[in-house]
């Protein structure tokens, strides 16, 4: 069937490019400025069979992992577990968590700062999004 000067399988191919270049991986960083070193391991990544880590991350250091492609307005959920450094392997288990990314028109991306905090034997622990942080103040301000 042809469309003026097009035929339908042009119109396709020009489908299928432009649905394609809507299929983004998604990235997470995270920043550990705790004061203490951690070890990290991230499950749903694109490398190694979906397993990143666990990798020691030291104070001060950052890093990023990414997903396969995600179609345009969905996401990507990466399962987090965290360590406590011991001697340059995991040591006491800090926790676990999920976070997802979407691929949307706010982006791709999304950065963890973690805040961990010892009182007595018990650690307690918190990841917080800049993405979510950033539409919090926006929410506030609106």
């Amino acid at each position: 069937m042809i469309f003026g000067d097009v035929a339908q399988s042009e119109l396709y191919k020009v489908y299928d490019d432009n649905y394609t270049s809507l299929r983004k991986k998604t990235y997470l960083s995270f920043g550990n400025h705790t004061g203490i070193d951690i070890h990290i391991q991230v499950i749903g990544v694109e490398q190694n069979n979906g397993t990143w880590g666990p990798k020691q991350l030291n104070n001060g250091q950052g890093a990023t992992v990414n997903s396969k492609k995600v179609d345009f307005g969905n996401k990507a959920t990466y399962k987090v577990s965290l360590w406590k450094n011991d001697a340059g392997s995991p040591g006491t288990h800090i926790g676990d968590f999920e976070h997802s990314v979407r691929n949307n028109l706010a982006g791709n991306t999304d950065y963890l700062e973690f805040l961990i905090v010892t009182i007595g034997d018990t650690t307690y622990f918190q990841a917080i999004s800049a993405k979510e942080g950033v539409a919090f103040l926006i929410a506030i301000l609106l």
